[in-house]
């Protein structure tokens, strides 16, 4: 019994407040916000973190649908140095 409570103790849960749940893990379209929430994507993303515009994926129907990992920054084509992954 105490190696389950200190199991729980060490996971992180977040609030998704438009489903009224604690998650472990917010989900596509949300990141882990301060407060222990899950905050909405925004500008060009789809998925993000850290913050609402720092992006893991890019929503091409804003005219930028490239992200640039290195930059979490979105782009109407593929940065200088890098190249387009067709699968991410």
């Amino acid at each position: 019994h105490e190696l389950l409570d200190n199991a729980a103790i060490d996971k992180s849960f977040y609030l998704k407040a438009d489903e009224f749940k604690c998650l472990e893990n917010c989900g596509s379209g949300f990141f882990q916000d301060s407060g222990y929430v899950c905050s909405p994507c925004g500008g060009d993303c789809i998925d993000c973190t850290v913050s609402a515009t720092l992006c893991t994926k890019c929503n091409p129907d804003k005219g930028k649908p490239y992200a640039d990992p290195a930059t979490l920054r979105c782009y109407q084509t593929c940065p200088e140095g890098t190249y387009l992954d067709t699968e991410t």
